[in-house]
């Protein structure tokens, strides 16, 4: 009887084995040009613009804007919300005192050592964003990661402000309420991605994400976050929210929309353009790259010499 149950044992460790081994398979270049084929190629160009350009002239535009429009930008949102009104109260108008301190603590001590990393890294990538890749493939995939990682930077930048307003409208329980959500809301999203991700690479059926689950959780947030502030006041304490504040204390929810959109817009091509760079001598012959889009008017004038001079034709 013992030798029977190790046996099923066995088979159960084997089997669960094969279901590893068959989601842990590795993504070789012929499931990669399942998903992958020019017209995705110049959709994931347009969307990214000049990171991904093959002209200097481009990128400097790029590194430059970067350096000089956002910087400053995320430096205010996400250091200076760590300073609001510590010198002086009265310059705080629309929103709380309380509020204000509520976001003020968060960034503080919390978020402002991450958006000094999250910038810092960003300029390194601004300026080797200056130098050429190897070719199209590889400038893809660094303008990817360089976009990618600006959409971080925009989520730390704006998590001391988002989710300050909400502890300042609707105290501890409506962030504990609105934090459990966006943890799911994100789940489910990420699910949802690599779900169809996986769907032309693996052939399978993608996950369909929302559901009527998803409106119950909100549904519920949405209420249980409104009675306690109308009626129970739990969780109150330091806070005096005022009207204005019924309508920026879901910024909670509010952040979780702004991961969700712009890792739906950047999170697959990031990873799509990484096996594009990885196989990318099989994409240049099977797609039929020219020279000129696959390295650039420069690149492509020189290998084209010397193939003139060794006597060969592409």
């Amino acid at each position: 009887m013992l030798e029977n149950q190790l046996q099923k044992g066995l088979a159960v460790s084997k089997n669960s084995l094969v279901l590893v081994g068959e989601k842990m398979e590795k993504i070789t270049y012929e499931r990669a040009k399942n998903g992958i084929d020019k017209t995705l190629i110049t959709k994931y160009r347009k969307l990214i613009t000049t990171p991904s350009s093959l002209k200097f002239k481009d990128r400097l535009i790029a590194s430059l804007l970067m350096s000089i429009f956002f910087l400053p930008i995320i430096y205010a949102v996400g250091v200076g919300f760590a300073k609001i009104g510590e010198d002086d109260p009265s310059d705080i108008h629309v929103i709380s005192l309380g509020t204000a301190q509520a976001m003020s603590a968060v960034a503080g001590r919390y978020i402002v050592p991450l958006v000094y990393i999250a910038m810092i890294v960003l300029v390194l990538l601004s300026i080797f964003n200056l130098f050429s890749k190897k070719n199209l493939a590889h400038q893809m995939l660094f303008g990817s990661i360089y976009m990618m990682w600006f959409m971080v930077c925009l989520f730390v930048d704006t998590f001391s402000m988002l989710f300050g307003l909400t502890l300042g409208a609707f105290g501890t329980v409506g962030l504990i309420l609105q934090s459990l959500l966006v943890v799911y809301l994100l789940f489910v999203s990420l699910k949802k991605q690599f779900s169809e991700l996986k769907a032309p690479l693996f052939k399978t059926k993608p996950f369909q994400g929302w559901s009527f689950t998803t409106e119950v959780l909100l549904a519920t947030v949405i209420i249980v976050t409104l009675l306690n502030h109308f009626t129970f006041k739990i969780g109150y304490s330091g806070f005096d929210p005022n009207l204005i504040e019924l309508l920026t204390g879901w910024g909670a929810i509010g952040w979780a929309g702004l991961v969700i959109i712009f890792t739906r817009m950047l999170l697959k091509q990031t990873i799509l353009t990484y096996y594009f760079a990885k196989y990318d001598d099989q994409f240049y012959r099977d797609l039929d790259f020219t020279d000129e889009e696959w390295y650039g008017k420069r690149k492509a004038k020189r290998i084209q010499k010397k193939r003139e001079k060794k006597g060969e034709v592409k």
